[in-house]
């Protein structure tokens, strides 16, 4: 196992390059499954999605806002596209998509350019999280502190598996911070959304995952929905900054359920 991490890190440093730095690696962080694909957005020749995601190693510093991240596992994340005659076809997410911390340990961003997706005939992306989905900060140079092939191979292996039975499979809140997720990418990155995309972003949410979801995340998530609803509507936040602090919030507690459970030895 440390053999493997050790090769996958080397991957990372040839194909990436060494950022330069001497800040001492961020967290390796666990992606949390969504139960349907979830669509890109297309915008300013970007096409991303916001995930949910946690700190997996709660001895280390949250990454800073577009800190870059490689797959722990090239089969974890997947990308679906649509081609322009409607066919649907499976993608290589390595070489073509790109993952960022986007809001400290709460959140990460999955992106590929545009014109990338043009050239392959493809009109819409999805991306789709299985289970025990982990990323890993790329290195930097002169970091005091390095991801070793240990330190991975523990995050990866049996710390994922708890934060998988404690948060992917956590009930109501987790739950709940999906269907917020919903409503984030379904609302504009910039600016403020007009009512009907509020709306809008809402009726997406309240039909997404019907099957799967825990009872009692829906009712929640409204009633997040239109806390942060009134709240735009004042003009002291964007409806997309509330409910980003929302979601936070609620994978933040149950990131803090998992670190508890580490220091109780589960």
């Amino acid at each position: 196992m440390a053999r493997k991490f050790a090769m996958a890190a080397a991957t990372i440093a040839l194909g990436w390059g060494l950022s330069a730095g001497a800040e001492a690696a961020p967290q390796v962080l666990a992606v949390v499954a969504t139960y349907q694909p979830v669509e890109l957005t297309c915008a300013h020749g970007q096409c991303s999605a916001e995930l949910t995601a946690i700190c997996l190693q709660p001895d280390r510093a949250s990454p800073a806002a577009g800190k870059r991240y490689v797959l722990a596992d090239a089969g974890g994340l997947r990308i679906v596209g649509v081609t322009r005659n409607g066919s649907r076809r499976a993608l290589a997410f390595t070489g073509l998509a790109t993952v960022t911390a986007f809001r400290g340990h709460n959140a990460v961003k999955v992106s590929i350019p545009g014109r990338r997706l043009n050239a392959l005939g493809i009109r819409r992306a999805y991306v789709e999280v299985g289970q025990k989905v982990s990323v890993i900060p790329t290195p930097t140079i002169g970091d005091p502190r390095p991801q070793t092939p240990g330190d991975l191979a523990l995050a990866t292996g049996p710390l994922r598996a708890v934060a998988d039975r404690l948060v992917d499979r956590g009930g109501a809140a987790t739950d709940t911070a999906r269907i917020a997720r919903v409503m984030l990418n379904a609302l504009p990155a910039r600016g403020r959304a007009r009512e009907a995309a509020r709306r809008a972003a809402w009726q997406k949410a309240r039909l997404s995952e019907a099957g799967r979801r825990t009872p009692g995340a829906l009712n929640q998530a409204r009633a997040a929905f239109e806390k942060c609803h009134d709240a735009a509507s004042t003009g002291v936040l964007t409806l997309r900054s509330c409910l980003g602090s929302r979601h936070d919030s609620l994978i933040g507690g149950q990131n803090n359920t998992y670190w508890n459970a580490l220091k109780a030895g589960s």
